[in-house]
Parts: structure tokens; C-alpha cells; sequence
């Protein structure tokens, strides 16, 4: 059975992952989760929500690769957005990201700068199954993948990381915008 393709209009607004809720995310951290595309098209804009920033917080959303079931190398992140208070809804354009249907991509991001930790729009994890396979498997209901070490420019490729399991966790919600 061939794999469903979708059709994605130009400014059409799409997301990974549907469901989200705020959470904590301590500086340092580098959140991500796979997504297999559902359709080919290229990404414009990204737009994220932290709920509540801190004075000097900051956030860096990321496409990556897959690699062997696993985020590899990194397609994209921009500079660090600032996202001190009050928080809300952040854009970054001329992303210029192409995706094809199929492929594995892991998106998420990481929190940076001199707060302590930011709360972010972390998608929602009921004890569900990653759609991706991974070799040498974590816990099923696993969320997201963490890295822990970060600061500066995103890792490439993603490096050691640490899976994270637990109802309300999970990696940054990202929307992106069809170009």
C-alpha cells in the first residue's frame, strides 16, 4: 500500500503535532520528536508560543534530520529569539526548508540565554507510541529526545541524548507555514 501524500496550499499552516500544553523547559535543554511528512512541500515561516519568558530567556526552534531513526544533522534553526515577558505567539521567517513526503524530521527546539528556564508550547503526550521505530528502543511512551548540554549554536549533528517519557511531557510545538 503506497504511503498517503497530502496536498499543501502556499500559506497553508500545519503542525506535527496537534495537541500542546504549556511546560518547563530548563536552559540548556535541546527538546525534539519525529514527525514522518505526510506530504512534500517547503517551510516559509515558523511560528512557536512560549507561554511565559523570563527576563533574558531565549529560544531556538530546530528542524532535524533523521538519522537512522535517530535526529542527525541539523537542516535549520535561526538565532536565538528573544522571549522575555510577557511571552506569547513568535514568528520566524524566511526559513526556506524543503520536505518530502515520507521522511522522518525532528522538530522541536532549545532554550538558551540567562533565564533559568522557559515555559514553552510542549506537545501533549499520552502514553502513546512515537511514529518512528527507534533503534535499540527507549521506553515506548516515550515523548521527546533531550540533549542537555547546549548552549550557542545548536549541536550538528544532535549528538547523546536522553529519552523522556511521562504524561505533559514532551518537545516545543512548532507551526510551520507552507511556502
Amino acid at each position: 500500500m503506497a504511503a498517503l501524500s497530502l496536498s499543501r496550499r502556499l500559506g497553508d499552516w500545519l503542525s506535527p503535532d496537534q495537541q500542546t500544553q504549556s511546560g518547563l523547559m530548563m536552559t540548556g535543554w535541546l527538546l525534539v520528536r519525529p514527525w514522518v511528512a505526510d506530504s512534500s512541500f517547503t517551510v516559509s515561516t515558523v511560528l512557536f508560543e512560549a507561554t511565559t519568558g523570563m527576563a533574558g530567556a531565549q529560544f531556538v526552534p530546530a528542524i532535524y534530520a533523521d538519522e537512522n531513526r535517530r535526529p542527525g544533522p541539523l537542516i535549520w534553526a535561526p538565532a536565538p529569539v528573544d522571549v522575555t515577558p510577557p511571552g506569547g505567539t513568535y514568528t520566524v521567517s524566511d526559513v526556506d526548508v524543503a520536505i518530502t513526503a515520507g521522511r522522518v524530521y525532528w522538530f522541536g527546539g532549545g532554550a538558551q540565554g540567562s533565564a533559568p528556564a522557559i515555559n514553552v508550547g510542549l506537545t501533549v503526550n499520552n502514553h502513546w507510541l512515537f511514529p518512528v521505530r527507534l533503534p535499540d528502543p527507549p521506553p515506548l511512551a516515550m515523548a521527546a529526545i533531550r540533549r542537555e548540554d547546549v548552549s550557542g549554536t545548536l549541536p550538528d549533528p544532535f549528538g547523546p541524548w536522553t529519552p523522556i517519557a511521562g504524561v505533559g511531557s514532551g518537545a516545543p510545538r512548532l507551526f510551520l507555514q507552507v511556502a
